[in-house]
């Protein structure tokens, strides 16, 4: 993505970390570009600033420069389905899936988005009290043992006693198999535990991993760590 949006911007994005952003160009068009994207590779999101939400056009015709630069790359569009497969298989939440606004980051395991460090921010002080206690229920990944495909909702069993639930799950093209994210008990959350995960009312074995669910370093990928 990096070296195809090089192509049409005024800024060296080699200099751009990852979740910061740039106030650029693209042709006669001001954006805004952030090193961000749900994929868990490296990747953008481009914002028109001062564009009309009546008139698409200037996205269009950024939108088909992007697709016309990276034809000899293979640059295809994707809809949200792959999205959320990819966002899956990397492991991340998904907002009104897998957190919302009850759910507190140290049990869905973002605590690397929190500087408590920080003099004062909302919710600091019941933060600091689950760092110090502990949290019951806590997010957890899951990859299925055989070709069961897990939904969001179904049941998390451990020795006949319903322990969580599903929040996101899917088959994964690249594993062949099923994987999920959902809330255990803690106990049952470390890595490498056997769960049951009832899939229409039959238990299928899966074991807790830690995310993303691939190893990138066995597909020959490099992520970059900018």
């Amino acid at each position: 993505s990096s070296p195809i949006l090089q192509l049409l911007v005024n800024q060296d994005l080699s200099r751009l970390k990852r979740f910061d952003h740039v106030q650029c160009k693209i042709g006669i068009d001001d954006v805004l570009i952030s090193r961000t994207g749900y994929t868990g590779e490296d990747g953008f999101e481009i914002f028109i600033l001062d564009s009309s939400l009546d008139d698409s056009s200037r996205t269009i015709e950024i939108w088909n420069k992007i697709l016309s630069l990276g034809e000899s790359s293979g640059v295809l569009p994707c809809g949200l389905g792959a999205r959320d497969t990819l966002r899956l298989e990397a492991g991340m939440c998904l907002y009104g899936e897998d957190i919302d606004d009850t759910t507190s980051p140290l049990a869905a395991k973002l605590d690397w988005v929190i500087n408590f460090e920080k003099k004062q921010f909302p919710g600091k002080d019941a933060l600091t009290q689950q760092k110090n206690y502990g949290i019951d229920h806590v997010r957890a990944c899951f990859l299925m043992d055989d070709n069961a495909i897990p939904r969001s909702g179904y049941v998390i069993v451990n020795n006949g006693c319903e322990i969580g639930h599903v929040t996101s799950g899917t088959f994964s093209p690249l594993l062949r198999k099923g994987i999920a994210m959902g809330y255990v008990d803690n106990k049952y959350s470390e890595t490498g535990t056997y769960l049951d995960i009832s899939v229409r009312g039959v238990l299928h074995k899966a074991s807790v991993i830690n995310p993303p669910f691939y190893d990138t370093t066995l597909y020959g990928w490099k992520r970059n760590k900018t």
